[in-house]
């Protein structure tokens, strides 16, 4: 469900929340969670510590919702806990992270996964072996990445969000997210030099 909510309907929902409405709450986060799972799942890049820190985030934001005041929209307060909350998952889990098989990652984005069908092994192998080489090589490249680039490049690409929300949610200046874009696309085209 990923259609925006009038604010207004939204800030009832939030005012109901902060009153102790778990069924308000529920509908939040039926709206929310597959944005929540995608912006967690583009920093963590394992799916099932996508999970996790969805369900981390979403803890926080019922422990905090008396936080929000408004000032800025709730998507944007809402990003800025996921990202934190993946963010500190992953420094406090460093030793653990693994990457996902190509077609977990594939899949979890929206990507066609690539799969290598018995009746096409024949006719086009070379192609389909390239097409996976590929793929597994931009995944190194993304997940390679410091992972302020990697975040930030994610709620750019993946989420979509405005160098001004992702200067919100990150905490810093719009030149500093655009520099880190800048310098996560530089990083995955030089890594992946080879596949062109």
């Amino acid at each position: 469900m990923d259609e925006q909510l009038d604010k207004a309907t939204e800030a009832g929902m939030i005012e109901q929340i902060k009153s102790g409405d778990q069924r308000a709450f529920n509908q939040l986060v039926h709206h929310y969670y597959n944005r929540v799972f995608r912006t967690a799942f583009g920093v963590t890049r394992n799916e099932e510590n996508a999970k996790e820190v969805t369900q981390q985030t979403w803890i926080k934001v019922w422990k905090k919702i008396d936080t929000f005041k408004g000032d800025s929209a709730f998507s944007t307060w809402l990003y800025r806990i996921t990202t934190f909350t993946a963010l500190d998952f992953l420094r406090s889990n460093k030793k653990h992270q693994k990457l996902d098989s190509i077609e977990a990652s594939a899949e979890n984005e929206g990507i066609k996964s690539i799969q290598l069908a018995s009746d096409n092994l024949d006719e086009q192998p070379r192609s389909s072996l390239r097409r996976k080489e590929v793929m597994d090589g931009f995944q190194k490249a993304l997940q390679n990445l410091k992972e302020q680039h990697r975040t930030a490049l994610v709620l750019r690409e993946i989420d979509g969000l405005s160098y001004e929300e992702i200067a919100t949610i990150m905490e810093c200046k719009i030149g500093t997210v655009m520099s880190r874009i800048f310098n996560a696309r530089r990083a995955i085209q030089s890594e992946m030099k080879d596949f062109r």
